[in-house]
């Protein structure tokens, strides 16, 4: 006999973990059915064996979709419970960290606002994870941001972090202050914010990270984040920021040669799409408010 061909071993031995783990994330849901005091006795092994399926078959993400939503939900709140325990915190986050890796199961811990902001709190130290529960998905498969995060939440993330977040919110509104949704969009705003400030006040090192990412924003972001900004400050809802609005411009024309060029010239508004009505405006604006920043 022919030895199995190593290929098809692997994806045999895929499918299997993929079923491991399906089976898995049923035996927890069925744990909704117990009595108090027996689900809380079977919780340690139906995490184990969860955990363990999931480490298996981690490498094909096709195995996070497809299951119960009430069967995730379980999943989700059996982590956020055992959490609860000091010694196994690090092995939910490990969990977690996997599961959002699928839009499903983000989808899952958002619709639940008190299990969404219990895992927050418990990723707190995970940078990558903080970005994710800031990001609202939206049906269609796109993304939104959204202020869940606190100014403590913020200065625990990086400095890449918070600078692409806070351009990536600032976008989803065309670079446009939302006036209808003041914590939202101020929340976009304090991430840039945030950023450059651990970086001016940082290390040469951290300044350089700093320099790196805003070397990566096309000039069209560049110039939505300043129009961004001159919308903000002339809403005059925001009156407490204006100092911190022009701490950013600063910030960014001494991080970024791209931005300074852009604040100097005389119509760097015109090439935003959809922002014909802005551009006359920032320009007379920038020129008349920041002129002296």
């Amino acid at each position: 006999l022919k030895p199995p061909q190593p290929c098809l071993t692997q994806r045999t031995q895929m499918a299997d973990f993929t079923l491991n783990l399906s089976a898995s994330i049923r035996s927890v849901g069925t744990l909704r059915s117990l009595a108090e005091g027996r689900r809380r006795d079977a919780e340690p092994d139906a995490f184990n064996a969860m955990r363990a399926a999931l480490i298996r078959a981690r490498k094909d993400m096709a195995a996070l979709e497809g299951h119960e939503r009430q069967d995730m939900h379980e999943v989700l709140d059996l982590i956020r419970r055992h959490a609860e325990k000091p010694w196994v915190a690090p092995r939910c986050k490990e969990c977690l960290k996997i599961f959002f890796c699928s839009d499903a199961w983000l989808r899952v811990a958002q619709s639940d606002a008190a299990l969404c902001k219990s895992l927050q709190e418990l990723t707190s130290d995970c940078p990558e994870l903080q970005a994710k529960f800031s990001t609202e998905l939206l049906a269609d498969g796109r993304a939104r941001s959204v202020a869940r995060s606190t100014d403590e939440g913020l200065k625990k993330l990086d400095i890449g972090t918070l600078l692409r977040s806070g351009k990536h919110a600032m976008a989803d509104f065309d670079f446009q202050f939302p006036r209808g949704q003041l914590d939202v969009g101020t929340d976009a705003f304090q991430r840039l914010f945030e950023g450059l400030k651990k970086a001016r006040h940082s290390s040469q090192a951290q300044s350089g990270v700093a320099e790196k990412v805003l070397a990566g924003f096309s000039v069209r972001e560049l110039e939505g984040i300043m129009c961004f900004l001159a919308s903000m400050r002339e809403s005059g809802v925001r009156d407490t920021y204006r100092c911190r609005i022009s701490s950013a411009i600063k910030t960014l024309k001494l991080l970024s040669p791209a931005f300074r060029g852009i604040s100097e010239r005389g119509s760097w508004g015109t090439r935003i799409a959809g922002a014909s009505s802005c551009a006359a405006f920032v320009t007379a604006y920038f020129r008349s408010v920041f002129a002296d920043v």
